[in-house]
């Protein structure tokens, strides 16, 4: 008996089968992320070049090491249970990507501008991803599929606690007619859910409020001066849809008369003009979360509260 064919056979067997599919990390991921794929290695084929398989679907493999393969979840709106498979490798794991209508959110304010725009706050329960900046707000008439809509990416965002932050535009009023606007909301920029239990109305007359804070008199002929030729220059391009007030001569690390000041209207945007505003900025950027401030100085500020712009 001739065994040089068996032989050949048993070798090209081994050679194709030269790994074998054990487990994925995250089992919960959204599509475009990367997952670990853990392997048992059997051989020294390289797959490096190969394709994962997600269903039919090919997706290059960014890394492969003796014992974990990183590959990059190909980008396509489905939430079946999804069958993967890499070439040279035995066994078969499934991939199910996280279920939307799972997700609880809420979205404060639930009133926005018609113009001038409007910092909305998307707060989650939980989350089963690490990554929200694949996120997309979908702002609509209806809930129907063929319903005109405007859409807007985050502007921050936070896992701990787990929030997305998004300004309205002039688009909410050009684009769609209607008074009460229905959200709906994408965590991986495909798949959107539309939360029924609750619809944001637009203010047609109610303008942008702004709050400029100066250290020293407006007729200083220095910084102030040149801040609120500023303020008055924004007030003239803006019109009705922009109130600018203003206070002149505050002491700076006074957190306690700023907290008054920004307290007396509905603010959108705080505007500071000293380095010593930082540390009550700081403070009342959390205690506000409504409010956008901008600190008019060329310091960098790290970790800054979402809304707190240098």
């Amino acid at each position: 008996m001739n065994i040089i064919p068996l032989i050949i056979a048993i070798l090209i067997k081994i050679s194709w089968q030269n790994c074998v599919l054990n487990s994925i990390d995250p089992p919960l991921a959204h599509w475009n992320s990367s997952i670990n794929i853990t392997i048992s290695s059997y051989g020294s084929s390289d797959i490096s070049s190969s394709n994962a398989y997600f269903g039919s679907e090919p997706s290059p493999i960014i890394q492969a090491e003796s014992s974990e393969v990183i590959v990059q979840l190909p980008f396509f709106a489905t939430f079946e249970d999804v069958p993967i498979t890499i070439p040279n490798c035995s066994g078969l794991l499934r991939f199910s990507p996280f279920d939307m209508n799972s997700i609880s959110y809420s979205i404060l304010p639930t009133t926005i501008r018609s113009s001038g725009g409007t910092l909305l706050t998307i707060s989650f329960e939980s989350l089963p991803i690490s990554d929200l900046s694949f996120a997309l707000l979908r702002l609509s008439c209806s809930s129907s599929s063929s319903s005109p809509f405007v859409q807007y990416s985050p502007l921050s965002t936070s896992l701990s606690p787990p929030y997305a932050t998004f300004r309205t535009d002039d688009l909410v009023s050009e684009a769609l007619s209607c008074s009460t606007l229905v959200p709906s909301l994408s965590l991986d920029g495909t798949f959107f859910v539309t939360n029924s239990s609750q619809s944001i109305s637009k203010q047609p007359t109610d303008p942008y409020k702004a709050m400029f804070i100066y250290v020293s008199p407006i007729d200083d002929f220095g910084w102030t001066t040149a801040h609120n030729k500023g303020r008055l220059r924004v007030s003239e391009d803006f019109g009705v849809a922009l109130v600018a007030d203003y206070v002149e001569s505050i002491p700076e690390h006074n957190t306690a008369l700023v907290r008054s000041i920004i307290q007396q209207e509905d603010y959108d945007l705080i505007f500071l003009t000293s380095e010593g505003y930082l540390d009550p900025m700081m403070e009342l950027s959390l205690e506000f979360p409504s409010m956008e401030f901008v600190l008019l100085t060329d310091i960098a500020i790290y970790g800054a509260p979402s809304g707190f712009l240098s």
